[in-house]
C-alpha cells in the first residue's frame, strides 16, 4: 500500500514561498501650503520623518503646495542628505513648475524623480 503524504511534504512539487525581491516600501509625505522660509523647518521635519521606517522610496505629492520659493526648497537638502546615501529613491508628484523650478534654481531638481497625475 502506498504511503499517505500531505500536499505540503513534496518540497519538489510545493516550494516554500520565496520572499519577493520586487516588494518596495513607500512612504507617502503630502506638504501643504506655503514652503517657505518661515514654514522650512516644519517641511523638513515632514520629509525626514518617513526615513525612519526605511522606506525604499519617498513620494512626496506636493498637489496641495501653493507656493516653493528658493528658502523653502531648503527643507528638501537634509532629506537629501539623509536619503540618497540611504539609497532611498525620492519622487515627488504633481509639484507644479513653479516649485519645480525653484528645486532646479537650488540643483536639487536632479535628486527626484517627477511624476504627474493625469
Amino acid at each position: 500500500m502506498p504511503e499517505a503524504t500531505s500536499p505540503n511534504s513534496n518540497s519538489e512539487n510545493n516550494p516554500e514561498p520565496q520572499p519577493s525581491d520586487s516588494f518596495e516600501r513607500v512612504a507617502t509625505v503630502r506638504l501643504v501650503g506655503d514652503v517657505v522660509a518661515s514654514t522650512a523647518d516644519v517641511a523638513a521635519a515632514q520629509l525626514r520623518a518617513p526615513l525612519s521606517g526605511n522606506p525604499d522610496i519617498i513620494d512626496i505629492d506636493m498637489s496641495a503646495v501653493t507656493y516653493l520659493n528658493s528658502a523653502g526648497g531648503h527643507a528638501f537638502v537634509s532629506l537629501i542628505g539623509a536619503a540618497v546615501p540611504a539609497g532611498v529613491r525620492l519622487v515627488i508628484r504633481d509639484a507644479s513648475p513653479e516649485a519645480r523650478s525653484a528645486l532646479h534654481t537650488l540643483g536639487l531638481d536632479r535628486f527626484f524623480e517627477y511624476i504627474r497625475a493625469d
